[in-house]
């Protein structure tokens, strides 16, 4: 997983786009079955690519921001998961 380091009370917008922009990874064993996650921010696009196989692909909108959560609406998407509307929420620690 990506590191950034936040010192602020609140993000805007702008910081949070910042924040999420580039490649995102996450990856472990269930029960002796292996998986991967990788997520890719840029500029209101992002793709997400995974195994077992995951691949999906789409445009974003921050539509929350605050100091230890963004909160996605992932729209116009095709792939695995389908073309409907979502949203998503990304946690800060």
């Amino acid at each position: 997983m990506q590191s950034n380091t936040l010192s602020f009370e609140s993000l805007t917008i702008d910081e949070a786009e910042k924040y999420i922009a580039g490649k995102w990874l996450s990856a472990g064993d269930n029960g002796g079955h292996t998986w991967f996650l990788e997520w890719s921010f840029n500029s209101g696009s992002f793709t997400q690519k995974g195994y077992p196989p995951i691949n999906q692909t789409g445009r974003y909108k921050i539509i929350s921001s605050e100091k230890d959560k963004i909160m996605l609406e992932l729209f116009e998407q095709k792939g695995t998961f389908g073309e409907n509307s979502t949203t998503m929420e990304i946690l800060i620690d």
